[in-house]
């Protein structure tokens, strides 16, 4: 099975957890190919860009004021109907008060409703709040990721991830109380 862990970045965090994710789920069995989201707008095609060939699709990126960046948002739109066709994982990161506080819940309800995740998996930041931001600062627990591509690959290779619900209405929006 072929995974793309597909993630945007600003601070080296992000690329560093889909790598983790994506050698987890090579250890795991899977073919996975982590890759940045693109730059262009869209993400269209098949090839290098796109999500032709791909059986699953793990994608995130930093969440800061609750939000993600607008070009991991605007991929998933544009690709949306692909990604309603394979099961689907998100993951962000972020600073822990970004999560903890209500107020700055990362919200990413339009995306996880128009791909249908499965899950959406805020990471909160290793890094103690108030010491000094160093690169790679916003670096969620090591083990924490490994365990959530371990739980994504064993979904996977059992073949009993739950069927994508044309009406939107799948697990990542009960979690969020729909």
């Amino acid at each position: 099975m072929r995974v793309l862990v597909a993630y945007t970045d600003d601070d080296g965090a992000s690329a560093d957890t889909a790598r983790l994710i994506g050698a987890t789920l090579g250890a795991h069995g899977l073919d996975s190919v982590v890759r940045e989201v693109p730059a262009d707008r869209s993400g269209e095609g098949g090839g290098e860009s796109g999500l032709g060939g791909f059986d699953a699709v793990v994608l995130g990126g930093p969440a800061r004021g609750g939000h993600w960046p607008r070009r991991t948002v605007r991929f998933a739109m544009a690709q949306r109907q692909r990604l309603c066709r394979v099961p689907v994982w998100l993951f962000s990161n972020s600073p822990a008060g970004d999560a903890v506080a209500p107020q700055q819940r990362i919200d990413i309800s339009a995306v996880e409703d128009a791909v249908a995740a499965l899950d959406h998996r805020p990471f909160l930041a290793a890094h103690p709040p108030g010491q000094p931001w160093t690169p790679h600062a916003l670096e969620p627990d090591p083990g924490e990721v490994r365990s959530w591509a371990q739980q994504i690959a064993a979904a996977l290779r059992a073949g009993d991830p739950p069927p994508q619900n044309p009406s939107n209405d799948g697990p990542a929006a009960h979690a969020r109380g729909h």
